[in-house]
Parts: C-alpha cells; sequence; structure tokens
C-alpha cells in the first residue's frame, strides 16, 4: 500500500517526479511543471475529500485531521503555483 501511495502524482512523491520527467521528456519543461501542478492538485483534493469522507463515516475520528488538512494544504499550494506561473 505504501508504495502505491508513493505513486500519487504529488511533488513530493514518485509519481509526482515520475509525471515531471515524462511530460518534459514529451512536451519541454513548461507543460512538464503545468502537468504535475494540474495533476497534484487533483490527487490532493481527491486525497482531502476521501479523509473528510471517512473521518465523517468512522463517527469524526480526529486522527485523520492532520492528513486531510495536510492534503487540502497541499492542494492550496499547487493551486498557487498554477496562478503564480500563469502570471509570469
Amino acid at each position: 500500500m505504501l508504495c502505491l501511495f508513493n505513486l500519487l502524482p504529488l511533488r513530493p512523491l514518485d509519481g509526482g517526479r515520475a509525471l515531471e520527467l515524462a511530460v518534459t521528456w514529451i512536451a519541454g519543461p513548461d507543460a512538464g511543471e503545468r502537468a504535475v501542478r494540474m495533476a497534484g492538485t487533483c490527487a490532493a483534493l481527491a486525497l482531502g475529500v476521501c479523509l473528510a469522507a471517512v473521518m465523517v463515516q468512522s463517527g469524526g475520528s480526529l486522527w485523520l485531521l492532520p492528513a486531510a488538512a495536510a492534503a487540502f494544504f497541499t492542494a492550496l499550494q499547487e493551486v498557487r503555483g498554477i496562478a503564480g506561473s500563469s502570471a509570469e
């Protein structure tokens, strides 16, 4: 399970690095950066929503709250990166 989690297309994980390298190799550095930011945003939001749903279904277990908050924070950082790169 840890190996599968590591393949998520989030920037600090191996999946994000692999996606960026593959898209950069095919379409160039700018496209690689945009692809990893958009995929990272979607993956982080999906992960955060899933964790929040598990928290609700488990009766409000707060043990997943830090992980859900980190996922939403990661998505926010990626969105800010998208907005910052398009303004340049």
